[in-house]
């Protein structure tokens, strides 16, 4: 018999659209661990989507929070973004 598996909760920084966690939770994200947070060396751009762009005396301030991949891969396919890679910063 299998036991069963919690999934794998991934730290993830928010800089955008998510970092409202209202949206995440209609879209049943299950965020846990929230927290202010700030990415020395990256500074936050505005056009057709956020990103962060490596300057090297720039802050990029945003919303950590855990998710699972599930979660992440369903947040992004409902919002018609291409998926994150799966990478982390620092």
């Amino acid at each position: 018999m299998f036991a069963f598996m919690t999934p794998c909760r991934i730290r993830v920084l928010f800089y955008g659209l998510f970092m409202d966690a209202e949206p995440l939770r209609t879209r049943a994200a299950n965020r846990v661990n929230i927290h202010p947070a700030c990415v020395p060396g990256f500074a936050l751009r505005i056009g057709q989507r956020a990103t962060l762009l490596e300057i090297a005396d720039a802050r990029a301030y945003g919303i950590l929070m855990e998710l699972t991949h599930d979660e992440i891969e369903h947040l992004y396919s409902e919002n018609q973004c291409p998926s994150p890679p799966r990478s982390c910063v620092g």
